[in-house]
C-alpha cells in the first residue's frame, strides 16, 4: 500500500526537494507542460482545417489557417526553447547542489559510517538524488500526454470505440514490458553500484594514488591490475548487455505489435471513407489522432518505468538523510570560534571496544587519566590496541562500553566542530593532499603565512622551504603542477605535524607518524616537536620508544588493555615489559635525544 501511495505523491516529494535547493527549476518547468500538451493537438487538428478548406476551395482562408498555424507553432516552439534551456541551467544547478549537500553531510559521518560497505553504497546510490530534476522531467511528461491524451480521446471516440480500444491493447503490452524492465533496473541497482565503487578505485589507484602506481609498477602488476579491471568492467558489460537484449526483444515485439496496429486503422478508416461515412480532411485527422494517441500512451508507459526508477531515487536520498538525522553527531548553531578551555583532563573509564561485526574485543576495560600539559606515551607491539584507543579519543568510533570525557563532558556530547578545536593528530597513514605547501599546513582560507614560517622554521624545514620553486605556493607532488615538489619522508611527516601545531590544538596526538623512519630521523622529528609543544598535552604513540624517556608517563598496551602505567624509571624498575622493549632497542639510539 505505501508503494502504490509513493507513485502519487513522488511529485509532491519532488517538488518539495526542488523547492528547498532550487525553487526556479519549477517556474520554467510548469509553462512547458502546457506547451508539450498543446502541440499534438495542433499537428492533429489544424492539417484537417487546412485539407478542408482546400478541397471547398477556400484559398484566402487556406492562408489564413496557414498563417495562424505557423504563428503557434513559432511561439510555441521559441518558448519551448527558452524555457527548456533555464530549466536545464536551473537543474545544473540543482545537480551540484545536491552533491554538495550529499558531499558535506558525508563528511559528518562517524568512521565506522564511512569505512561500511552498505553506507559507501548508500552514498554512492544517494548521490543518484542529482537526477530528482529528471524525475521532474517526466512528471511534467506524463502530465502533457495525459493532457493530449484526454483531447485526442475525445475526438475519436466521436469516430468509433473500436479504435481507442486497439490503442489500450498496444499499451497494455507495452506496460508488461516496462514493469518487467523496471524490475530488472531494480534487482541491479545495488550491483552497479557496489561496481562502480570498484571501478572508481581502480581508476584511481593507478592514476591519483602515487603509492599506488608504484607498487603496479615495481612489482609488475600492470596485467593483474589490468584483469582486475577487465573482470569487473565486465560484470557491468554483462548486466548492461541483459537490460539491451531485454529493451530489444520488448521493442521488436511492440513494433509488429504497432504494425498490425496501423494496418487495422487504415483499413477501417479507409472503409468509412469509401463508405462516404468521414471525408478525406477527418481522414486524415482521425489517422493522425490514432498515431499521436498511440505515440503519447506509449511515452506515458515509458515515463511510468523511468517514474519507478525515480521514486528509487528520491526514496535512497530520503533514506540516506533520516540516517544522518537518527545518526549524525550533535552539532551546534553557533558560528563564533568556541572558547578553549584553560585546563584540559581527559578521562577513559571502563572503556571497552570492538569493531562493528567483529566480536573480538580490541580494548578491554580500559582506565586511565590524562592530566593537562601531560605528555603520555603509549607504546606497545602490533595489535595490542594503540591506535584504536586514539581512534576512540578523536571520536572515529564510539566505545562499546564506558564513557571518554573532556572536563567532565562526554565528547559525545560535545560538538565535532568545537571539540576538534580542542584535538588534532598526526596517524601513522596522515595524508598530504596534492595542493599548495600553504594549503596543506593551513587547511582553511583563513591563512597567517608568517605562523606558517616560524612552525615551519621551528620543525627544522627552513633550508627545505628556502628551495622551493614558488615559496608556500609550490605544490605538494606534481599531480597538479609540474613545478610540484616530492618531499621524502621525512620532510612530509614533519609537514603533516606543522599542520596539527598550527591550528593551535590544546591536544596534540602523533600516532606512529615517524613509524617508517630510521630511528635517528625519528628522534630529530620528536626533538623539534617537543619544542614547539612544550606547553600542550601531547600523546604519542609508538611500538619504538625515542620519546619515552622523557614522557610524563607511560601507558603500555598489551591485548587490549593497560598493563603497566608509570615514568621511565618507574617501569624499567618493574622489569616488565617497557624494560624489556626498553633494552632490546636502546642499543639503536647512538644518539641521546636532547628536549
Amino acid at each position: 500500500m505505501n508503494r502504490f501511495l509513493s507513485k502519487f505523491t513522488l511529485p509532491i516529494a519532488i517538488a518539495k526537494i526542488i523547492a528547498k535547493h532550487e525553487p526556479l527549476y519549477m517556474v520554467y518547468v510548469l509553462p512547458q507542460i502546457i506547451f508539450n500538451a498543446a502541440l499534438p493537438l495542433l499537428y492533429v487538428y489544424f492539417p484537417r482545417l487546412i485539407i478542408e478548406q482546400l478541397t471547398s476551395e477556400n484559398y484566402n482562408d487556406v492562408i489564413r489557417v496557414i498563417t495562424l498555424y505557423v504563428c503557434i507553432l513559432l511561439f510555441i516552439n521559441i518558448s519551448n526553447v527558452f524555457m527548456k534551456n533555464k530549466s536545464e541551467m536551473h537543474a545544473t544547478l540543482f545537480s551540484s547542489k545536491i552533491r554538495n549537500e550529499i558531499g558535506k553531510i558525508s563528511m559528518d559521518f562517524e568512521l565506522k559510517d564511512i569505512e561500511s560497505v552498505e553506507s559507501r553504497d548508500t552514498i554512492q546510490v544517494a548521490n543518484k538524488a542529482s537526477e530528482i530534476t529528471s524525475a521532474m522531467g517526466i512528471v511534467q511528461g506524463i502530465i502533457a500526454n495525459a493532457i493530449t491524451i484526454a483531447g485526442l480521446a475525445y475526438i475519436i471516440i466521436q469516430l468509433d470505440l473500436i479504435f481507442v480500444l486497439l490503442v489500450i491493447a498496444v499499451l497494455v503490452v507495452r506496460i508488461f514490458f516496462v514493469r518487467v524492465q523496471h524490475n530488472f533496473r531494480k534487482k541491479t541497482r545495488s550491483l552497479e553500484a557496489a561496481n562502480s565503487r570498484h571501478v572508481e578505485y581502480l581508476l584511481g589507484l593507478a592514476y591519483w594514488n602515487e603509492g599506488g602506481a608504484k607498487e603496479i609498477r615495481l612489482n609488475s602488476m600492470q596485467n593483474w591490475y589490468m584483469n582486475k579491471t577487465t573482470t569487473y568492467r565486465n560484470e557491468m558489460l554483462s548486466i548492461q548487455y541483459k537490460s539491451f537484449r531485454m529493451y530489444a526483444y520488448h521493442n521488436i515485439v511492440t513494433a509488429i505489435i504497432l504494425a498490425l496496429q496501423s494496418f487495422f486503422v487504415l483499413w477501417m478508416l479507409s472503409t468509412r471513407f469509401i463508405d462516404n461515412t468521414i471525408s478525406i480532411a477527418e481522414f486524415t485527422m482521425y489517422f493522425s489522432a490514432v498515431a499521436v494517441l498511440t505515440g503519447s500512451l506509449l511515452a506515458i508507459a515509458e515515463q511510468y518505468g523511468s517514474y519507478n526508477q525515480q521514486i528509487l531515487n528520491v526514496s535512497d536520498y530520503k533514506r540516506f538523510m533520516n540516517k544522518v538525522n537518527t545518526e549524525s553527531s550533535p552539532k551546534t548553531t553557533n558560528k563564533s570560534k568556541p572558547q578553549l578551555p584553560e585546563k584540559i583532563e581527559i578521562v577513559f573509564k571502563n572503556i571497552s571496544f570492538n569493531y562493528p561485526n567483529v566480536d573480538k574485543q580490541v580494548l578491554n576495560n580500559v582506565n586511565i587519566k590524562i592530566s593537562d600539559k601531560e605528555k603520555l606515551v603509549i607504546v606497545g607491539m602490533n595489535g595490542a590496541g594503540k591506535s584504536t584507543f586514539i581512534k576512540l579519543l578523536c571520536k572515529f568510533y564510539r566505545p562499546t562500553c564506558g564513557v571518554i570525557t573532556l572536563n567532565g563532558v562526554d565528547i559525545w556530547d560535545i560538538p565535532n566542530e568545537d571539540y576538534y578545536e580542542v584535538i588534532s593528530a598526526v596517524f601513522q597513514d596522515f595524508a598530504n593532499l596534492s595542493f599548495t605547501l600553504k594549503e596543506n599546513v593551513a587547511m582553511n582560507e583563513d591563512t597567517d603565512i608568517e605562523r606558517i614560517d616560524n612552525i615551519i622554521s621551528d620543525l627544522g624545514l627552513k633550508e627545505m622551504r628556502d628551495e622551493l620553486p614558488c615559496g608556500y605556493e609550490t605544490y605538494v607532488t606534481k599531480s597538479f603542477d609540474a613545478n610540484g615538489v616530492e618531499f621524502s619522508g621525512g620532510q612530509s611527516q614533519k609537514i603533516a605535524i606543522a599542520r596539527a601545531v598550527y591550528h593551535n590544538t590544546p591536544i596534540i596526538i602523533l600516532d606512529e607518524p615517524t613509524a617508517n623512519l630510521d630511528p635517528k630521523a625519528e628522534s630529530e622529528i620528536y626533538t623539534d616537536f617537543f619544542k614547539i609543544a612544550k606547553n600542550k598535552t601531547t600523546i604519542f604513540i609508538s611500538h619504538r620508544l625515542a620519546a619515552s624517556t622523557i614522557a610524563d608517563n607511560i601507558a603500555v598496551f598489551s591485548e587490549g588493555m593497560i598493563v603497566e602505567y608509570g615514568t621511565h624509571n618507574d617501569l624499567v624498575e618493574q622489569n616488565g615489559i617497557y624494560a624489556d622493549m626498553y633494552r632490546k632497542q636502546s642499543r639503536q639510539y647512538d644518539e641521546k635525544v636532547i628536549f
